[in-house]
């Protein structure tokens, strides 16, 4: 939805000599893109640079990312800061770089601007202190991705966390940034490093530095209080996500005597609502910065029959550690399915057969991979009773999706 030009300013930069600029734009976001394509061709015109607008079936990219927007990524060119849109041309990497057209219209109707303050302050200080951005095709730079969590359920005093992910870890450098932030927004009560040394373009780390502030924010959510780490799973419109919850009490069915097991639990928000219906609740994660998270959020809620394990669930995880488990959690009679995007991993839907529960809840943001794994315990003898879609992201094509499965007799 941006070219690598400079919506609002009246000259580009020291762009790389090109012989075309790209102006992408998402059919979906009518209503920006044509202020954003206008203000694009404006400055194109001004420039004297060719250019021509492309159409293309795609949306919005989350996170917000770091990219470079001149052809070669070369620093001394131009940085764009925003959301990425889908849909790579040949040449560039599109990013929405309009922060005034509603980037990160974080609580708009509480008015909270916040997100897009950031966003303007980052951009301008980073080129200042010499923070260089990551090129995604050289695997060169500094600077990789901004990540900005609000709460949402403190609207007089919502709590901020700014999410920093760097490619090695020179806490001087970011410093300044952090408490420049800091200053212009005293809204921001948690500031963190990632590092993130690899290849992979994913937005966090391997390990964490806090610049300023706890690692962890606070939100609220069907009554009880989350602590939410930079590298925990927690739904991003936390509203919606009550409705959700709701859908998925109802899908478990509990009466008060069940087991329940709640893989890729994450902060533990799933399993910490069910278990005031449930004989007693295991949660299952592979982050061991989540499963601390929800450790401290089951007794920060007085939930006292829960417990969570670290668990790589991209093995035979169940079976490898049968005997562990025989000895320190019963056997289920439901469980609860929240994987990421990708889904579940092939090793993992027979060993959720193996596990014998009478119902499987599988709540899923991809409703692709989850008709994939859905017909595969299929297979491990359930038969789907219900779909029931939640619109936790409006105004885009993407959806949270819950399936209900129970075991054939």
């Amino acid at each position: 939805m941006a070219s690598p030009s400079k919506p609002g300013a009246l000259a580009l930069p020291a762009l790389v000599p090109a012989p075309r600029v790209l102006i992408v734009a998402a059919p979906f976001y009518r209503d920006i893109a044509d202020g954003l394509i206008a203000g694009a061709r404006a400055v194109l015109d001004a420039a004297g640079a060719a250019h021509e607008l492309v159409e293309v079936p795609g949306a919005l990219e989350v996170p917000v990312a770091i990219r470079l927007a001149a052809e070669t990524g070369a620093w001394e060119g131009y940085v764009a800061l925003g959301c990425v849109i889908r849909g790579e041309t040949t040449h560039y990497e599109t990013v929405c770089n309009d922060s005034s057209r509603g980037l990160m219209q974080l609580g708009v109707e509480r008015g909270l601007t916040i997100g897009n303050g950031i966003l303007k302050l980052v951009k301008t200080r980073a080129k200042e202190l010499g923070l260089e951005p990551w090129d995604i095709k050289a695997h060169t730079g500094f600077l990789r991705h901004l990540v900005i969590r609000v709460t949402q359920a403190q609207t007089d005093s919502p709590q901020v966390m700014v999410n920093l992910v760097t490619s090695r870890e020179e806490p001087r450098r970011l410093k300044p940034l952090s408490d420049d932030m800091v200053t212009a927004f005293p809204e921001i009560t948690s500031v963190v490093n990632n590092i993130n040394t690899t290849k992979a373009s994913v937005a966090y780390g391997q390990w964490e530095v806090v610049l300023h502030g706890k690692p962890t924010i606070t939100e609220q959510l069907l009554g009880r209080s989350f602590d939410i780490s930079a590298n925990s799973f927690f739904q991003t419109n936390s509203a919606q996500a009550e409705a959700l919850y709701g859908q998925i009490v109802a899908a478990c069915g509990l009466t008060g005597g069940e087991v329940v097991y709640d893989l890729y639990c994450g902060t533990g928000t799933i399993g910490i609502v069910l278990a005031e219906q449930a004989q007693e609740v295991a949660g299952f994660e592979m982050a061991q910065s989540a499963v601390e998270d929800a450790s401290r959020n089951a007794l920060a809620n007085d939930v006292f029959n829960i417990r969570f394990f670290a668990a790589d669930l991209n093995t035979k995880y169940f079976s490898i550690h049968a005997k562990r488990l025989k000895q320190q959690v019963l056997s289920p009679d439901v469980v609860v399915l929240d994987p990421p995007r990708a889904g579940l991993n092939p090793r993992m839907i027979p060993e959720i057969g193996q596990l014998g529960a009478g119902r499987v809840v599988y709540v899923s943001c991809n409703p692709a991979t989850q008709v994939r794994d859905v017909r595969l315990l299929i297979q491990q003898g359930y038969r789907l009773k219900w779909a029931q879609p939640v619109d936790m992201f409006p105004h885009t094509p993407h959806i949270e999706n819950i399936c209900l499965l129970e075991k054939e007799q």
